[in-house]
């Protein structure tokens, strides 16, 4: 790893980074996750190798028309019919042999066949191709998820495990919805970011944190229940909090002065705030209003005080913008907490959004983190089904 590259990755995650694990995520970027715009690029580029494809096809197609010898009935000009249906089936047998070879070569994202290591994950699930028979289209969300609801490590329902089967395997539509959840949505190729080895979107974790919100006010509905009353807010509130320019992070509290203008922040317990470092590294912040702190949780063990000052600036600044108040973040006590290395760690480059979730389900269940890297591909299936089921248990 470059002393610059090592820098710059030090000052955009903090310090007490796992420098093994960030090497990883660094080699990465030499195929990173794309944004929309690279998104729209590659679908363009595909889009015109398609193009191209076909006008090879009608190329090839002329030639194979060329070589084919056809008997000629005695009349000149008139071929014999069965001769021509032949050739025909032949034709359209070539051109379905190419549209495959060009959706297999062309598959920029994802790949539609899992690779030997994805499926040994997924033998390990219980969720190996012959271990399941494939459902009916509507029975692709239906149902309870885990045999218990109250386990965070429950076996998955049989019909939980034909359900994620079906929506990882790469056969459903790319840009068909499988998920629409208060005008948020996930499609077939969303759902596969949660397939072994795959780095999460922001649609990904906002619906499931839309779920997890849901999940928290239906346990609320118990008076007796000890969950810490939470709100989870968007992958994209602190990108538009705080964003960058020139390398330096501009701090800008109008941009999100409208955010909470339907929830009151201050009658919470927990505020959860999925941060996505430059689409490199997700961790998540938990600002616990009951114990004035804030923690920064990072599967990489970094230390980010530049996040969790700029979450403290923000308190103040909502805190006179809504409540009148100028909230003494300094003199009432406040603490900034970062655990490190002392929370669960991943061991790839690509778990980071699954730690950043299950830190926020955890901490709103007032759980202890008693998970590890061990568990990260059974909590891929979980959160698979649960979003199917739209129903976090």
């Amino acid at each position: 790893m470059t002393s610059s590259r090592r820098m710059l990755m030090g000052d955009l995650l903090g310090d007490g980074v796992n420098d093994e694990v960030v090497q990883r995520k660094l080699d990465r970027l030499q195929d990173p996750i794309p944004s929309l715009s690279e998104y729209r690029r590659r679908q363009a580029l595909r889009q015109a190798r398609i193009m191209a494809s076909e006008r090879t096809l009608a190329l090839l197609q002329a030639e194979i028309g060329s070589r084919v010898t056809l008997p000629f009935q005695s009349e000149p000009g008139k071929l014999d019919t069965s001769s021509q249906l032949e050739v025909t089936s032949n034709k359209e047998q070539d051109v379905e042999e190419i549209d495959i070879i060009d959706l297999d070569e062309e598959d920029d994202l994802l790949t539609d066949d899992l690779h030997d290591e994805d499926k040994d994950d997924l033998e390990e699930e219980g969720l190996a191709e012959d271990s399941v028979e494939e459902p009916d289209d509507e029975d692709l969300v239906a149902g309870v998820s885990v045999v218990d609801e109250a386990d965070p490590k429950s076996d998955l329902t049989e019909d939980a495990k034909r359900r994620v089967r079906r929506a990882l395997s790469g056969s459903l539509p790319r840009q068909d919805v499988l998920v629409d959840l208060n005008n948020l949505t996930l499609t077939g190729e969303d759902m596969l970011r949660l397939r072994p080895n795959q780095w999460l979107n922001d649609e990904i974790i906002n619906c499931y944190t839309t779920l997890l919100q849901e999940r928290n006010a239906r346990a609320l509905e118990d008076e007796n229940c000890p969950w810490p009353n939470s709100h989870f807010m968007s992958t994209f509130f602190y990108t538009r909090l705080v964003s960058t320019k020139d390398g330096e992070a501009d701090y800008d509290y109008r941009s999100v002065r409208r955010w909470t203008r339907k929830v009151d922040i201050f009658s919470k317990d927990v505020l959860v705030i999925p941060i996505n470092h430059e689409n490199f590294h997700w961790a998540c912040a938990v600002i616990d209003l009951r114990r004035r702190q804030l923690s920064y949780f990072d599967s990489l063990g970094g230390k980010n005080t530049t996040v969790l000052g700029h979450l403290l600036q923000w308190l103040r600044d909502e805190s006179m913008d809504k409540k009148k108040v100028a909230l003494d973040v300094e003199g009432e006590g406040w603490e900034q907490v970062f655990p490190g290395s002392s929370v669960p760690q991943q061991t790839n480059g690509d778990d980071c959004g699954i730690f950043a979730c299950k830190f926020a389900d955890y901490y709103a269940q007032g759980k202890a983190f008693d998970f590890g890297t061990e568990d990260m591909g059974y909590f891929r299936m979980r959160i698979v089904a649960e979003l199917l089921a739209k129903r976090a248990c």
